[in-house]
């Protein structure tokens, strides 16, 4: 059975805040002091001390200096669009997420008809390296549960 998980989805439910603008522009000035593109990381990261001694560390490093989209930028599903999902849905927001506001993203995913939609208020956007355990586990009971 085919199923949607989403890990604090960027632009999906809610707009992108400024933060993410300026963790944007971060990444992309040429020269910038490695210490303060490890102090963008940290930001994003939920205030959690960041360097590239840390495999997480490395890839959001990596995805910062080295990421390029050749695709434009997905435009946020309208209502219309989010009521028509068929499929099951578990979409979990991190509480302390900088991409969005999540209690309104949530609003907006809730409106997916059956949306499991929780909002862990301990998480940041760095989610999967966080929580790696309970969203594993988390998985395994939605799977199990639309089976």
């Amino acid at each position: 059975m085919a199923s949607v998980t989403l890990l604090d989805p960027a632009n999906t439910f809610a707009p992108i805040t400024w933060k993410v603008i300026v963790i944007s522009l971060g990444s992309i000035i040429p020269g910038l002091p490695k210490r303060v593109r490890y102090w963008l990381l940290s930001w994003i990261s939920g205030g959690i001390p960041v360097d590239e001694s840390i495999p997480e560390g490395r890839l959001i490093a990596a995805a910062m200096r080295d990421f390029s989209s050749a695709q434009p930028t997905p435009v946020r599903p309208t209502p219309e669009e989010l009521a028509a999902i068929e499929v099951p849905v578990l979409a979990i927001l991190a509480g302390r997420s900088i991409i969005h506001h999540a209690t309104r993203a949530a609003e907006t995913a809730r409106t997916i008809p059956g949306a499991q939609v929780e909002v862990w208020p301990d998480a940041s956007h760095a989610i999967n390296g966080e929580f790696p355990d309970r969203i594993t586990q988390r998985f395994a009971e939605f799977i199990a549960a639309i089976g």
